[in-house]
């Protein structure tokens, strides 16, 4: 099967369809004639990401060419001088790399194996903590994993000193020696916690 995209005047994906592989050769005349859908169609594949073509299902280059560098999705932009479809662009900061046709960070994604976000705002990257329950329980000593801003990530601070403190952010209040932590729905509470 083969994947086509409708452009509209403003080079913008209005639609994909899928349409079987004998069609190809004669996609646009067959999709406007035969199907009664107007206007111009560009194939697109699923498997083409960043301007090369892999095999089916998987991240291993198959040496295949590739089709229009990305697969097109709905509001996508396409350039018919490279016959190249990208998404719009993502952050103000961000820039399109004319090579693969995918939109880069000023400060490359980190490679340390953990999801990060991007924060326009203070231009970096933050680390993303999942979270497959809604509660849990923990000891007193709370490791660092966003130091950047804690208003940002309610809950994600570290305290190891036994002295008792409290810090309160975005609905968020944490207290050492007999901590309780409540944040969007999250409750994480140590030993000899009241409530």
């Amino acid at each position: 099967m083969a994947h086509f995209a409708q452009i509209d005047f403003n080079n913008k994906v209005t639609n994909i369809i899928v349409i079987d592989d004998s069609w190809i050769i004669n996609a646009q005349t067959r999709i406007n004639e035969e199907l009664g859908l107007s206007g111009t169609w560009i194939q697109t594949s699923y498997n083409t990401k960043g301007g090369i073509h892999y095999a089916p299902n998987s991240d291993i280059p198959d040496g295949e060419p590739q089709i229009g560098y990305n697969f097109a999705g709905i509001g996508y932009n396409y350039d018919p001088i490279k016959n190249a479809f990208y998404a719009s662009q993502p952050y103000q900061s961000w820039i399109l790399n004319k090579t693969t046709y995918t939109w880069q960070a000023p400060i490359p994604y980190p490679i340390d194996g953990k999801n990060y976000y991007w924060d326009e705002t203070n231009q970096t990257w933050i680390l993303q903590v999942v979270s497959t329950t809604t509660s849990q329980t923990t000891q007193n000593t709370y490791t660092p994993l966003v130091t950047t801003n804690v208003a940002q990530a309610p809950a994600l601070f570290t305290l190891q000193d036994p002295t008792p403190v409290v810090i309160t952010t975005n609905n968020a209040v944490l207290t050492t020696n007999n901590v309780a932590v409540t944040t969007n729905n999250v409750a994480i509470t140590t030993n000899n916690t009241t409530p």
